[in-house]
Formats: structure tokens, C-alpha cells, sequence
């Protein structure tokens, strides 16, 4: 049994609303974004709700488009804090290695080697 000190936290999914919408059924908040700016907004008031500690996140699932168009700042500026944990996730037209060049490309800025290459 929960204590009253138990926090509880939430899920949110950031992208198209008909792709998202049955995730739902399984508590996620949906934010509905199909631009990246939108989603950009989206994502800044998840974790200005985390943040404030209002009613945290603990995961922001993105659709991947929308993560490919925001600029290195933004993305950032998005993922620096612990909570909510950012993934992202397939749309139906990602290809396979969408988020591996992401990762690939912050992790070669950073230590000036490609980690990834096999």
C-alpha cells in the first residue's frame, strides 16, 4: 500500500493524435503536435509541469519526426533535466536508425569519436 508520501508520476506522448490515441486507454497524457514547433511547445510545458513538481512526468515519448527537426539547442534544452525521461518512438514512415543517428551524432560532438561505427 502506497504511503501518503508516495509520488505519483505520469506518462505523456507528444505527436499526431491519431497515432498516439490509444496509448490513452493506458493513462498516457497525449499532446496532440504535428509540426515541430508545436511539439516543441508540447514538451517545454511537460517539463515545466515536472519540473514545478505540479503533476510530474516520468516519460515524454516523441514521435520521431518531430524529434529529427528540432535544432541540437533545443534538443538540449529539452533532455538536460533527469524527468521526464525523453524517448522516442516510430511514426510509420521512421526508418530503423532514426534515433541511433541522433545518439550517434551527440555522443561524436561530445567525446569527438564515433562510438557507433562498427
Amino acid at each position: 500500500m502506497p504511503s501518503e508520501n508516495t509520488k505519483k508520476y505520469r506518462v505523456a506522448a507528444v505527436g499526431p493524435r491519431e497515432l498516439l490515441s490509444g496509448l490513452e486507454s493506458l493513462g498516457v497524457v497525449v499532446y496532440h503536435a504535428t509540426t515541430t514547433k508545436s511539439a516543441q511547445e508540447k514538451m517545454e510545458i511537460i517539463i515545466q509541469e515536472t519540473v514545478s513538481d505540479k503533476d510530474p512526468f516520468a516519460i515524454m515519448l516523441v514521435v520521431e519526426n518531430l524529434l529529427q527537426g528540432l535544432s541540437e539547442d533545443a534538443y538540449q534544452k529539452i533532455s538536460k533535466n533527469p524527468l521526464p525521461a525523453l524517448l522516442s518512438i516510430p511514426d510509420l514512415n521512421s526508418s530503423d536508425d532514426t534515433g541511433l543517428a541522433k545518439l550517434r551524432d551527440m555522443t561524436t560532438r561530445a567525446i569527438g569519436s564515433d562510438i557507433f561505427s562498427s
